[in-house]
């Protein structure tokens, strides 16, 4: 029998299955609020299974084994708490159960992935106000990638103008150097010349004034220290004679 198909019969035999309660609820009220218990008295009618007593459950009321733990669609349920685990899935006689553990960002990405797989989620249901907050913050990492993406090209195309503004500078800081050098050497030339007119002056000055002094004093000091006669003396004394 296919899964569906046990899945009815397990309900039909639920159908004809009396309620199983506690001894004496239908007389006392707050036992029928402690659901079942089973009977322990040695002289319990409702234990000794006498007619016309509240039935106890039995062997002979269950369903078929196979379709236990099913799922009423016909599936074998599967927790799964990451979208790696559908994988391991068999899609056509189990389904998925997401667990409450999971937040709304990895349950919107588990269902995307059971969709692509074909896989049945039974609890495919997401909170309103989780999703939207999950939907706004995206929308905000969508504007900052742009933002960011605007920036990098604006500072790709301000990068590529100062390239070439530089490759343009030193052809006119050529241009503009010549006519500069030739002012500079103008200039030393200038100064050049004007050293050496004063190095000559002075050097001039030097020869004409300190060898005339020299000569001079060095004239006195002989005629006294020596007593010897100058030209102009020697001449003076001829003529006399």
């Amino acid at each position: 029998m296919a899964m569906k198909e046990l899945v009815k019969f397990r309900e039909e035999v639920k159908k004809r299955k009396p309620e199983f309660r506690r001894y004496l609820a239908d007389r006392i009220k707050k036992l029928s609020r402690s659901g079942y218990r089973r009977p322990k008295g040695i002289q319990n009618k409702m234990r000794k299974r006498i007619f016309g007593k509240p039935k106890m459950p039995c062997a002979g009321y269950g369903g078929p084994r196979e379709a236990r733990h099913l799922h009423p669609s016909g599936y074998r349920e599967v927790l799964v708490y990451n979208p790696a685990d559908l994988e391991k899935i068999d899609k056509e006689n189990e389904a998925v159960r997401i667990a409450s553990c999971v937040g709304t960002k990895k349950r919107l990405e588990i269902l995307k992935k059971a969709e692509e797989l074909g896989i049945k989620v039974l609890n495919p249901r997401i909170k309103r106000r989780a999703y939207l907050e999950l939907k706004r913050r995206e929308e905000e990492k969508e504007k900052k990638e742009k933002e960011k993406a605007e920036e990098t090209k604006e500072e790709k195309a301000e990068k590529s103008e100062k390239k070439e503004e530089e490759k343009k500078v030193p052809e006119k800081k050529e241009k503009a150097e010549e006519p500069v050098a030739q002012q500079k050497e103008d200039k030393e030339g200038v100064e050049k010349s004007k050293e050496k007119t004063k190095e000559a002056k002075k050097g001039g000055k030097k020869k004409s004034t300190k060898p005339q002094k020299r000569s001079e004093t060095s004239a006195k000091k002989g005629g006294k220290r020596s007593g010897r006669s100058s030209p102009a003396s020697k001449t003076k004394k001829g003529e006399k004679s």
